[in-house]
């Protein structure tokens, strides 16, 4: 069982450590690792009854770091996807499609007027879109695992997203 001076104690050792830990793993975002980092110590400080201090502390603090961030960046990524669900909503309200208000009223949520955009795309367009916009790749990313040239990505996905604007107007 830790107390609040082992606590202490252990924050001095490793907290820099720690975030140093968290700063690499983040890609150098700063906010990101702070939050990372408190949270590491959230979880020490609610599992301190069941902890104790063992020359292994430093690897139990880096796995939990490593837990931490994947959670994070799952909640980064559903916040994007809610966004980018608003995003694409909005953009088809003012874009002068012709989709009537009753059907976005109607729609059980955002992210189903997305998908019922992207099943009117063909395949390989639906696919550029799905890696770009729901697995939030780079175009960087996008043009490795495809094999198609950062510039075609690029344009390709301009040409979908003026495409969108039409395809909705058919909902």
């Amino acid at each position: 069982m830790l107390n609040v001076e082992d606590l202490n104690e252990l924050i001095s050792l490793y907290g820099d450590s720690i975030f140093k830990y968290c700063l690499i793993l983040s890609g150098w975002d700063r906010h990101l690792a702070e939050d990372v980092w408190e949270d590491v110590w959230l979880v020490v400080l609610s599992k301190r009854k069941s902890l104790k201090k063992s020359k292994y502390f430093y690897s139990y603090l880096r796995k939990t770091a490593d837990r931490c961030m994947m959670e994070n960046r799952r909640k980064i990524e559903d916040r994007r996807r809610h966004e980018l669900s608003l995003e694409v909503l909005g953009y088809l309200k003012g874009a002068g499609s012709s989709v009537s208000d009753a059907y976005f009223e109607d729609a059980k949520d955002e992210e189903s007027l997305l998908w019922d955009v992207m099943k009117m795309l063909p395949p390989d367009e639906r696919e550029l879109f799905k890696l770009r916009y729901i697995d939030l790749y780079s175009l960087t990313k996008i043009s490795s695992l495809t094999g198609v040239p950062y510039s075609t990505v690029r344009l390709r996905l301009k040409k979908i997203e003026k495409k969108i604007v039409g395809l909705a107007s058919q909902l």
